[in-house]
C-alpha cells in the first residue's frame, strides 16, 4: 500500500505559522529541527510543541552522544512539559522553552537559535534540499544545516544534512499509550537519501499503512513496500536492515549502524529509543537517525520476553 504525497502546491507560507486549533482537548502543534556532528557520534534536537486548548506548551533542546543514554547522562538535556502557551507568529518568535525560530524563506529556510549562557549556545541555519513531504497534517523535509554549537565551552561547526518536521492535529497522551512505530531516515547528499515510517506489531515492522521514499540521482521516488528489521542488544537497537521496492520497480536495500542511543519520553504516553545512525545505501554512506517508538511499559515486557 502506498500513501499519496500531495505536492508542495498543497502547502502555503501560512503553514509555517500556527494552524487554527480544532476543539479536541489534545490538539497539538509541533516544530522540530535536528542536526548531527558525525565525527563525535553526536546528535541534537530542538523540539517545540503547543497544546492551545489546554494553554500549554513544552519541548526544549537535547544533545546526546555515545557516552550515555538516560536524560541525566546527556551532554545537555532541557525538556519541559508544562510551560505557558506560545504567543505570536511562529515564523518569527521565541518559544517559552527558549528556542527561537525565524522563517527566512517560506517552507524552505529557517534560522534557529537557543542559548543558556555558560552552558550551551546554538545558532543554525536550515536550508531545505527538497520540497516538504506532506502526509495528512505532517511535514517531513530534509535540509542542509550549517552553523555553530558551543557546549560547555567546546565549539562545534555544524555542516550536515538533517531532518525537520511539522505536525498539527489531535495527539492524545491516552491514545499514544498504544503506539508502536519506526521512523528512520538518512541522507548522503541532495542526490541520495531515504525516509521510512513503519507500523510495528509482534509479527511485522513494515510500511503497509505508513509511507516512505528513496532519493536516487536527485529524484524522489515513493516506496511501494519496505520491511525494517532491527537487531538489538539488551533490547536496545544496534543495527537496522531495510528491504523493499520503490515505485519504479527497483529493489531497495539499506543497512544502518546505530552509533548512540537516547531513552526519551517526548510525551507521557510515548517512549522512544533515538539513535544517530550511519546508513549504507546505493553504494554511499548516509547519516541520519532511527527512532524506535513504544508505549510506556511495552518495551520492558518485550525485553523480558526476549531474554527468557
Amino acid at each position: 500500500m502506498t500513501v499519496d504525497h500531495p505536492g508542495p502546491e498543497s502547502l502555503t507560507p501560512e503553514d509555517d505559522d500556527f494552524h487554527p486549533a480544532e476543539s479536541d482537548h489534545w490538539w497539538t502543534e509541533t516544530c522540530w529541527f535536528s542536526f548531527i556532528v558525525p565525527e563525535r557520534d553526536l546528535m541534537a534536537y530542538l523540539y517545540c510543541w503547543q497544546r492551545p486548548n489546554i494553554a500549554c506548551s513544552g519541548g526544549g533542546v537535547l544533545v546526546w552522544d555515545a557516552s550515555g543514554e538516560a536524560p541525566w547522562e546527556l551532554p545537555y538535556f532541557d525538556y519541559q512539559w508544562n510551560l505557558p502557551p506560545a504567543e505570536g507568529d511562529m515564523r518569527d518568535m521565541v518559544w517559552p522553552n527558549g528556542v527561537g525560530v525565524r522563517c527566512l524563506s517560506p517552507l524552505q529556510r529557517y534560522a534557529v537559535q537557543y542559548a543558556k549562557p555558560g552552558r550551551i549556545e546554538i545558532d543554525i541555519d536550515f536550508q531545505g534540499v527538497m520540497d516538504p513531504c506532506l502526509t495528512g497534517a505532517h511535514i517531513d523535509q530534509m535540509g542542509h544545516v550549517t552553523g555553530q554549537m558551543t557546549l560547555q565551552g567546546e565549539r562545534s561547526e555544524i555542516d550536515c544534512f538533517a531532518m525537520r518536521d511539522r505536525s498539527w492535529g489531535p495527539r492524545s497522551d491516552l491514545q499514544g499509550m498504544g503506539v508502536r512505530v519506526g521512523y528512520c531516515y538518512g541522507t548522503a547528499s541532495p542526490q541520495t537519501g531515504f525516509l521510512l515510517f513503519t507500523d510495528i506489531d509482534d509479527q511485522r515492522d513494515d510500511m503497509e499503512n505508513r509511507y516512505g521514499y528513496v532519493i536516487r540521482d536527485g529524484e524522489r521516488c515513493d516506496l511501494v513496500r519496505a520491511v525494517r528489521k532491527v537487531e538489538r542488544s539488551a533490547g536496545r537497537p544496534t543495527h537496522i536492515a531495510i528491504e523493499g521496492e520503490d515505485a519504479a520497480g527497483r529493489a531497495v536495500e539499506i543497512r544502518g549502524e546505530c552509533r548512540n542511543r537516547l531513552a526519551f519520553a517526548p510525551y507521557p504516553g510515548m517512549f522512544c529509543w533515538l539513535s544517530l545512525t550511519r546508513w549504507e545505501l546505493f553504494g554511499e554512506v548516509a547519516w541520519g537517525e532511527n527512532q524506535d517508538v513504544w508505549p510506556p511499559g511495552s518495551w520492558r515486557a518485550q525485553h523480558e520476553s526476549a531474554s527468557r
